[in-house]
This record gives structure tokens, sequence and C-alpha cells, in this order.
């Protein structure tokens, strides 16, 4: 079952808000890590996979399949 909108403070000192199946990250959502990068985009059996784009804390910026 599709679970949106859950927001956490995952194992690796990120936040993860976006949605879940059977308690993975799967569909599109957003994780933030402590230093300030950020992904948003989709995620597949708990890995950024398909569609996004990944700021990170240095300014470098990336859109695209990831």
């Amino acid at each position: 079952m599709l679970e949106t909108r859950l927001s956490y403070l995952g194992d690796n000192n990120f936040e993860y808000i976006g949605q879940k199946v059977s308690g993975l990250k799967e569909g599109y959502g957003k994780q933030i890590w402590r230093d300030g990068a950020i992904y948003k985009g989709q995620f597949q059996k708990n890995q950024a996979c398909g569609w996004g784009t990944f700021k990170h804390c240095d300014g470098d910026d990336y859109q695209g399949i990831i």
C-alpha cells in the first residue's frame, strides 16, 4: 500500500519526505542531508532511480536520469 507525505530522519542523518511502500522509499520524494545536499525525484526500492535533481552542498547541481 502506498503511503504518502511521510517524513523521517534516516540512519545516515538525512530527512526523507515522500512516498513509501512496505517501509521502503518508492515513488516521488525528497531527501535532505544534514550538510544541505538535497535530492528530489523518483525512488524505487529505497534507492534514487529515474528522473531527479540533486543539489550538492558545494553548489553543484545535476538534473536528469539517476
